[in-house]
C-alpha cells in the first residue's frame, strides 16, 4: 500500500488534437489530481474527426496550461525536417485553417540551415486521370531520382555530408491495398523492384494487444469478451496471435513474450512494471 500510496502518474500524450471526450475522460481518470500531464500536439494536423475527434480538446488544454501557475506551454516552432520551401508552403495553408478558441497560432521557422532546397519541382501538385497514369508517373519519378544502382539524387546527412539516393530510400504510401497491383506492374515495367509492405490489422499487433491488456487490468476487466465465431472479435485475434486465454494478464504475459521474440528491448522487469502499474491504477 505505501508504494500505491507515492505512486504519481506521469501521462504523455502524443497527438492531443485527434482525442476525442471519451479519450479525454481516460486521460483525466488516469493523470488523477495529483498526476502529470504532459500533452504534444498540433491542431493543424487534426485529421480524425470522422471517429469524434474534437479540436477544441486541445485548445481548453492550451487555455487551462496558460492559466495554471504549476504548467507551462512551449511552441515548438523549428522545423529541423524540411526546406525553406515545404516550410513556407505548409505556414500558408496553415493560415488558412481558422483559430480555435483562443489558442495561438505560431508558423513554423526553418531550423536546419543545411537543409536547403535544390529546385522547386521537390515540392509539386500533380493530378491524374487514373490510378494506372499515376502509377506510371511515380515510375518514371523514381528513375529521374535514382537512374542507376550506382547513381542516385543527392541527399544531405545529419553531419552536414551528402549522398546519393537508393530505392530503398523510397516508399510509396496507399490508402489501401486494393491498387497495390497496378503500382506493382508500372514499377515492374520500369524495371524497378519493389516490395510490397501489408501488416496484420491493428488489434493483430502485440504491442496493440499489451496496452490493451493494460488497460482491461486498470478497468478490472476479468477476460475480454467477443464473437466466438467471428476471426476479428477480440478473443479470437488473442488466440490466433498470442495462443492465450482472453485474461487480461494472460495477454499482457504472453503479449510482452512475443514482442521479446521480434528483438523489442522489453526485459521482464518492465513486463513486471507495466503489469504493477496496472493493477495500482484499478486499485487506486
Amino acid at each position: 500500500m505505501k508504494q500505491l500510496r507515492e505512486l504519481q502518474i506521469h501521462l504523455v500524450v502524443d497527438e492531443v488534437q485527434d482525442i476525442n471526450p471519451v479519450q479525454r475522460e481516460l486521460v483525466e481518470i488516469l493523470s488523477g489530481k495529483s498526476g502529470k500531464l504532459t500533452a504534444v500536439g498540433d491542431h493543424r494536423q487534426s485529421i480524425y474527426g470522422f471517429r469524434g475527434a474534437r479540436i477544441e480538446i486541445i485548445a481548453e488544454l492550451w487555455e487551462s496550461f496558460k492559466k495554471a501557475s504549476d504548467s507551462e506551454v512551449v511552441d515548438l516552432q523549428e522545423n529541423f525536417r524540411s526546406t525553406p520551401r515545404v516550410i513556407d508552403l505548409a505556414n500558408r495553408w496553415a493560415a488558412s485553417i481558422g483559430r480555435v478558441r483562443s489558442m495561438a497560432t505560431t508558423a513554423m521557422k526553418h531550423g536546419n540551415p543545411i537543409r536547403l532546397d535544390q529546385h522547386r519541382s521537390h515540392v509539386a501538385l500533380v493530378g491524374f486521370g487514373s490510378r494506372e497514369h499515376e502509377a506510371s508517373w511515380i515510375a518514371e519519378a523514381i528513375r529521374v531520382l535514382v537512374p542507376s544502382e550506382a547513381e542516385g539524387a543527392m541527399h544531405d546527412k545529419r553531419d552536414g555530408s551528402h549522398r546519393g539516393l537508393t530505392l530503398s530510400d523510397i516508399a510509396i504510401l496507399v490508402r489501401s491495398s486494393t491498387d497495390v497491383r497496378k503500382y506493382m506492374l508500372a514499377l515492374e515495367e520500369a524495371g524497378i523492384p519493389c516490395i510490397v509492405r501489408a501488416g496484420p490489422d491493428l488489434f493483430s499487433q502485440p504491442e496493440v494487444l499489451l496496452f490493451v491488456a493494460a488497460l482491461g487490468i486498470t478497468a478490472g476487466r476479468a477476460q475480454f469478451l467477443g464473437s466466438p465465431i467471428n476471426p476479428k472479435s477480440l478473443p479470437n485475434r488473442i488466440q490466433a496471435v498470442l495462443g492465450c486465454s482472453p485474461e487480461p494478464v494472460a495477454v499482457l504475459r504472453e503479449a510482452a513474450k512475443a514482442l521479446r521474440r521480434t528483438g523489442l528491448a522489453l526485459d521482464r522487469n518492465t513486463e513486471d512494471r507495466v503489469l504493477f502499474a496496472s493493477q495500482a491504477i484499478n486499485r487506486k
